[in-house]
């Protein structure tokens, strides 16, 4: 198996400069460390397994040889998944694993932040909704979450939500990413602390409803974090269920997972549709094998 070797060497009691926190894990180092453990510095709801034996992954004869493989013609595989500080690597064609491997200390039974990828699993639910009847593609955020009405969220139906074709404005807040990438959410999901003088959202629903109108819902596309939770809201509000409740149910109970999931939450307990869920590379290669 082919390795990358860190200078990983633990203290206890740590040093005062290597302790993860709200306030420093967007830095670059500690940033490597917090989506390997991102679930010790919040609350996390857990995505049950389910009581059935893990479904087998086949694995090729023959490994992939990432050296071998070019990147660009100065770098191979290898040497990217390096320098990018890539924690876990697995490559499966037509339902074969041909290569796996985890480094920088992180193990495979981990489960590693997904970020934005939890995107996936809520649109997953809101269309197996949507094919069950439950609720119309072509109906407005508002019409299933009246407090949305009047909001730039409301405004947009539930496929321009999915689509992303729902552009709205949200006060501007200073953060250690800077105001470009700044927006409230990182303060209302309880990603970072408050700045001094912040008077914005301070969770998730508060988040959406400050949200303003941008340009005309379906006339443009504009990827960002808003409208993925106002998706979130939706389901909740139809089922009575959370979204780690929900994607148990449909999705992480009958795939034949190895591990739980993890759901982060916001201050309030809400779970962060847009980019909360954790899970092992393992699984995710279960579900992307699913789909």
């Amino acid at each position: 198996m082919q390795s990358i070797t860190k200078n990983n060497r633990k203290v206890f009691p740590p040093n005062s400069e290597d302790i993860v926190t709200k306030d420093n894990w967007f830095t670059t180092q500690k940033s490597l460390q917090g989506y390997c453990h991102s679930g010790e510095l919040s609350s996390n709801r857990i995505i049950w397994r389910g009581n059935h034996s893990p479904t087998p992954l086949s694995y090729a004869k023959d490994s992939l040889d990432l050296a071998k493989i070019n990147v660009t013609n100065a770098e191979n595989v290898l040497s990217y998944l390096e320098r990018t500080n890539t924690d876990a690597f697995l490559v499966m064609h037509k339902g074969e694993v041909l290569y796996e491997n985890y480094f920088n200390g992180y193990k495979s039974y981990q489960p590693h932040a997904l970020n934005s990828a939890t995107k996936s699993f809520v649109g997953l639910i809101v269309s197996l909704l949507s094919d069950e009847g439950v609720l119309d593609l072509n109906k407005k955020a508002s019409f299933y979450v009246p407090e949305l009405e009047g909001t730039g969220l409301g405004e947009g139906t539930i496929q321009q939500l999915l689509d992303m074709q729902v552009p709205v404005k949200y006060m501007e807040a200073d953060t250690p990413m800077g105001i470009g990438r700044g927006t409230p959410i990182f303060i209302a999901s309880g990603s970072m602390p408050k700045p001094d003088n912040y008077n914005g959202p301070e969770n998730l629903y508060e988040f959406m409803i400050s949200s303003k109108k941008d340009k005309l819902p379906g006339t443009v596309f504009k990827y960002e974090n808003g409208q993925t939770e106002a998706l979130g809201w939706i389901v909740k509000r139809l089922t009575g269920k959370n979204l780690a409740e929900l994607i148990q149910e449909f999705i992480w109970s009958k795939l034949g997972v190895e591990e739980n999931a993890l759901m982060h939450l916001d201050q309030i307990g809400t779970d962060i549709a847009s980019g909360g869920m954790r899970a092992t590379l393992r699984d995710l290669a279960r579900f992307g094998e699913m789909m």
